[in-house]
């Protein structure tokens, strides 16, 4: 399953919200800052990988996906 619409949204206003970069939360999932730049651009995401990104976030993946809607 891949979720397209707001997922890049999502993503500035959560990264902008815990005061951090998309080389932090690379660093905090264990991917590369390209992973997360490529993932913004495409504005896509499978969800496991939204899964992934919101917990470590810090907040259920419904708060992220909604942050982009």
């Amino acid at each position: 399953m891949v979720l397209q619409q707001g997922f890049t949204a999502s993503m500035r206003i959560a990264l902008a919200m815990r005061g951090m970069t998309q080389q932090d939360l690379a660093n905090k999932i264990g991917k590369s800052p390209q992973f997360i730049h490529l993932m913004m651009k495409r504005n896509d995401a499978k969800y496991s990988s939204m899964v992934t990104i919101a917990s470590a976030l810090g907040m259920p993946v419904s708060e992220f996906i909604k942050l982009g809607e």
